[in-house]
């Protein structure tokens, strides 16, 4: 994600937020993922704000995490097809 980048949620999910967790069903591929620590904060920033090195600005206020690492986590989402990527023009 060399380039400025967007994320968004995935339209085949839903999600809830319970007991400190975020829970989220891919409708797609029925499976459920709970997401902990610096990936609920994650997935909580994308609904308030979508860029990138936003959410990671935000980030490092709560945890000691890098640019790098906060792309992984992003990644792990999309990977499970929770998350898409969109490069800004």
């Amino acid at each position: 994600m060399k380039k400025k980048c967007s994320v968004y949620y995935s339209e085949c999910i839903s999600y809830t937020i319970m007991d400190g967790e975020v829970f989220v069903f891919n409708e797609d591929t029925n499976k459920l993922y709970i997401l902990k620590e610096k990936e609920k904060v994650i997935w909580e920033l994308i609904n308030i704000m979508n860029d990138v090195e936003s959410i990671h600005e935000k980030l490092k206020n709560v945890f000691v995490i890098s640019v790098e690492d906060v792309e992984q986590h992003i990644k792990r989402l999309c990977d499970a097809e929770l998350l898409y990527i969109q490069e800004d023009k």
